[in-house]
């Protein structure tokens, strides 16, 4: 399970869960999802590199505009 903590006025919660598929032992895959009570549309795709987890998250709106955000995890 992944909890994602949203920032902005669009979302009443403090965080959505969102549904993570995992592909093999080392890649993550988030399918397209819609936030709940948004219309805004989640998809992404993760990947363990030795001691850390680097993830891909793109968000898109009612719009064409798709943001794209990269994070890396790692392991302490």
């Amino acid at each position: 399970m992944l909890y994602m903590f949203v920032a902005g006025s669009f979302l009443s919660t403090a965080y959505e869960t969102l549904q993570v598929r995992l592909v093999d032992p080392f890649k993550l895959y988030m399918p397209p999802q819609t936030l709940r009570d948004t219309t805004v549309l989640v998809s992404g795709y993760g990947e363990q590199r030795r001691d850390s987890l680097y993830f891909e998250l793109r968000m898109q709106g009612a719009g064409p505009r798709v943001d794209t955000c990269f994070w890396a995890l790692k392991r302490r």
